[in-house]
């Protein structure tokens, strides 16, 4: 059985408890402030002048280090997990940010709780991979999630990816072409000094193993290409993104490591079995 956050907590955890302490930033009912988010806020703050999402925000780090130096963004951070909508939360009460809420959405789809063109920009820090080609439809890249997006962002409104999975990154890369999104720029090490941007939980945690952090910004702009031309390229495996040759993987992305060790040991023994005996 697969653990979630909330399975991880001691059994005297009371979820709702800790919602309510934090109530100002939590957002019960997020399909109600479509189209008003600008004007509402922990502690009546706002109106703002632009809104960033921050797309499986995790504990909230992401949004405690940006918030503060963007006083006039509404930072509002989504997570899959109820317990990480609580953490963020909690985050944002303890460092009283005035610009932050998390709502309570398992799987968002944006479309339904922003209005048109409502948003100025989407994170996504280090989002799960999903390397199956059966869950491929729940990566935060894939096609029809950019097609959602799309309704939501204003004009030149942007999308900042980052993640430690090379699979990901060129993924993402044949899915912001499909969609028709173009990508102004590409960093494969975006952790250099001009970078800017606080560290998330993720981050801190990858880096120590030596991931380098891929990023790209992308803007829709162009017409994409019709659903049935992208369904070649969108429901597809991570694997196929590998490179032929494992050994000359340096880091092996989070979330690939057993999958990757397996294949290597495969290959370990074909090479065995069919070298020539003395």
């Amino acid at each position: 059985m697969t653990r979630t956050a909330r399975s991880r907590k001691h059994g005297n955890f009371d979820l709702e408890k800790r919602l309510a302490a934090a109530e100002a930033w939590i957002v019960r009912d997020p399909e109600a402030l479509k189209g008003a988010w600008r004007t509402s806020a922990a502690a009546g703050c706002g109106p703002f002048a632009r809104i960033c999402v921050d797309l499986g925000c995790g504990k909230g780090s992401f949004i405690a280090g940006c918030a503060p130096f963007h006083p006039d963004t509404l930072f509002v951070g989504i997570d899959a997990e109820p317990v990480c909508s609580m953490h963020g939360a909690e985050l944002a009460r303890d460092t009283d940010l005035r610009n932050a809420l998390f709502p309570l959405e398992r799987d968002p789809r944006l479309g339904r709780i922003f209005a048109a063109g409502e948003v100025a920009e989407i994170a996504m820090n280090f989002p799960t991979p999903f390397p199956q080609k059966k869950k491929a439809p729940f990566r935060l890249t894939h096609y029809r999630r950019l097609m959602e997006y799309r309704t939501v962002l204003e004009g030149g409104g942007s999308i900042l990816l980052r993640t430690d999975s090379r699979p990901l990154f060129d993924y993402s890369l044949t899915q912001f072409e499909d969609a028709g999104y173009t990508v102004s720029w590409t960093s494969l090490d975006h952790r250099s000094p001009i970078a800017g941007l606080p560290a998330t939980e993720y981050e801190r945690k990858l880096t120590a193993k030596g991931a380098r952090v891929l990023a790209l910004r992308a803007t829709p702009d162009r017409t994409p290409i019709d659903k049935t031309q992208a369904a070649t390229r969108c429901d597809v495996s991570l694997f196929d993104f590998l490179p032929d040759n494992l050994d000359d993987l340096d880091y092996i992305p989070h979330g690939m490591e057993n999958a990757i060790e397996n294949m290597r040991n495969r290959a370990a023994r074909q090479r065995f079995r069919t070298a020539p005996r003395p």
